[in-house]
């Protein structure tokens, strides 16, 4: 029994280590406070806002992205506003529940995402430089199985 204890204690300790270092990974994949689209600049919740309404398959009601995103409803509104004023993503009412409202790009936001992806991910990448492709797969393995395991 004393063993089990030294062993969840071990386990603690390397979960919390494990938690810290990927913290402290995402923050440093951040490559600036603002991301150039177009004509305007975009916060990092913004660009965040973008990359999900940019990969559903329907349009996203802000219920659905405050869920993913893991952010207050009023949060999602504010990133929201700010990015329909900018003209980057369109709000419709849903046809099946018109209390609802539906987000995606707009038609000038998908013209111009795939190259702000682009750069956005060149920026990034030299991050991973240190991991081949291998690694790179595992490491793909790895954050599917926890994430699934939620």
């Amino acid at each position: 029994m004393a063993m089990d204890k030294k062993m969840d204690k071990s386990r603690q300790q390397l979960l919390q280590e494990v938690i810290e270092k990927m913290i402290t990974l995402l923050k440093g994949t951040h490559v600036s406070a603002s991301y150039p689209f177009k004509d305007c600049s975009l916060s990092r919740p913004q660009a965040g806002i973008l990359f999900h309404v940019a990969a559903a398959k329907e349009a996203l009601s802000a219920k659905e992205l405050s869920e993913k995103l893991h952010i207050t409803g009023g949060a999602v509104t504010q990133f929201l506003d700010d990015l329909v004023e900018k003209g980057l993503i369109v709000r419709e009412r849903d046809a099946k529940d018109r209390r609802t409202s539906r987000i995606k790009l707009s038609d000038s936001a998908q013209t111009h995402f795939a190259e702000f992806k682009e750069n956005y991910f060149k920026a990034i990448s030299p991050k991973f430089e240190a991991l081949t492709n291998e690694e790179l797969q595992i490491l793909l393995v790895l954050i599917e199985k926890i994430k699934t395991n939620n």
